[in-house]
């Protein structure tokens, strides 16, 4: 079975970085949040109504994932 591709997208405008582990997340696939303070900003984490983790937000990015990983991430798509 081959192993899914993690994807990450960075928006500097709002400081968030999303990590995807599923393939690809559809608009209301996460149905449940997990929301985890921690120091410097917030991490998110979101999971199918199966309990599969799809993917995780960090809020406040910049402090909190390496600054080398952010620079080779794509802005996500624009919100219709």
């Amino acid at each position: 079975m081959e192993e899914p591709d993690m994807h990450m997208t960075y928006d500097p405008a709002a400081d968030a970085a999303y990590f995807t582990i599923a393939d690809e997340v559809a608009p209301g696939e996460a149905t449940r949040q997990i929301v985890t303070p921690v120091e410097g900003g917030t991490v998110v984490l979101d999971f199918s109504s199966s309990g599969t983790l799809l993917g995780f937000e960090v809020l406040g990015a910049q402090r909190l994932v390496p600054t080398e990983v952010l620079g080779r991430a794509p802005s996500p798509p624009p919100r219709s």
